[in-house]
């Protein structure tokens, strides 16, 4: 069975969208345990640059990924931590399990939670597949004129998946930012 084929199960797939930065993504509710301010932030000594640290989420410690920084979206403040001390942006935590571990995923809004049907999910174009992508994105979800990649966070965060490197921008005006400089 094909990717696209795999994702037409007949069925409706609740997500929850978030950004970072401009980008929107998604991801099933299903593995979203909560949605939490951020909070205050231990930073790792020698930790790899996209684990911002860690946090005591009621008595409990989870890693926080910078998950922008992970998927190697560029940041032209620099990273999480530099990011949300400059008060650019409100951030939020989106607490999440992959596999038998607990997360908290830095991510910069989230707009909406919605259904998806199986007419609105499609398989990304082969061309544009990395083996990084083929394993981190699920599919595409089609919501008026958007696609949201929905993202395999299980894959994201296995301690095996690689990091993007994030040495040039990606994007031009991300974080809400114009390249027109006026």
């Amino acid at each position: 069975m094909d990717r696209q084929s795999a994702l037409k199960q007949g069925r409706e797939m609740a997500l929850v969208v978030f950004k970072l930065g401009r980008e929107e993504f998604a991801s099933e509710i299903a593995s979203v345990r909560e949605i939490s301010r951020m909070l205050p932030i231990t930073p790792i000594p020698e930790a790899p640059r996209f684990l911002q640290g860690v946090v005591n989420l009621r008595g409990r410690v989870i890693a926080v990924i910078d998950l922008a920084q992970k998927l190697g979206l560029y940041r032209p403040e620099g990273s999480f931590s530099e990011y949300s001390e400059k008060g650019l942006k409100p951030r939020r935590m989106m607490v999440v399990e992959a596999g038998e571990e607990i997360y908290g995923l830095a991510v910069d809004e989230m707009p909406e939670v919605l259904k998806v049907n199986e007419e609105a999910m499609e398989g990304p174009p082969e061309m544009i597949l990395t083996q990084m992508t083929r394993n981190f994105i699920k599919g595409l979800a089609k919501v008026g004129e958007r696609f949201i990649p929905i993202l395999n966070l299980k894959e994201i965060l296995s301690p095996s998946a690689p990091a993007r490197r994030t040495e040039a921008p990606r994007a031009e005006g991300f974080h809400g930012q114009d390249s027109g400089g006026g």
